[in-house]
């Protein structure tokens, strides 16, 4: 047994040794020194988190009042509203590229009917409380103005004044 405790005899001076050939004051003072530095840190730290508050505060503060003014703007409204513009462009764009594709018949005044229907779909367009058909501008067309002649085909100003009078007989 006694073999077994010189080794471990030898192991304990040799640690004491080398814990004598080291300086701990030398060690004790390097941990302070940054225990102290870490003092530091966490000072800062400290104050980072108070800025973060305060910047989390402020987000909060500005999350509520745009959540107010976004209350007021009913966007769903908004947006079902757009919805229905652009259905009725559609609708529109479809009318207008069906009239391009049309056969039509040859005779005195038909390019005035079609550009006198685009001129009045352009109108709903931009009216969109226009409520008048086609059929109903057609009528009053014929009613107002008699039989169309070749220059009343080329002739803006004829598409104008249906416009006008089409505006008018329906009180817009």
């Amino acid at each position: 047994m006694q073999g077994k405790r010189r080794p471990m005899i030898n192991h304990i001076e040799m640690v004491q040794r080398q814990l004598e050939e080291h300086d701990l004051d030398e060690h004790i003072q390097k941990l302070h020194e940054h225990h102290g530095r870490l003092d530091e840190i966490h000072e800062k730290l400290d104050e980072l988190h108070g800025k973060l508050d305060e910047h989390d505060g402020k987000l909060e503060e500005l999350d509520g009042k745009l959540e107010g003014e976004l209350d007021w703007h009913d966007l769903d409204e908004h947006n079902v509203r757009l919805y229905e513009h652009h259905k009725k462009l559609d609708e529109h764009d479809e009318r207008i590229h069906i009239l391009e594709n049309q056969d039509v018949m040859d005779g005195p005044g038909v390019q005035f009917l079609l550009g006198f229907k685009t001129a009045i779909q352009l109108f709903k367009i931009l009216y969109p409380s226009l409520d008048i058909s086609y059929e109903d501008t057609l009528k009053l067309a014929k009613d107002s103005c008699g039989p169309l002649t070749q220059n009343d085909s080329n002739s803006p100003m004829m598409v104008t004044n249906m416009i006008h009078i089409c505006l008018n007989s329906k009180g817009g």
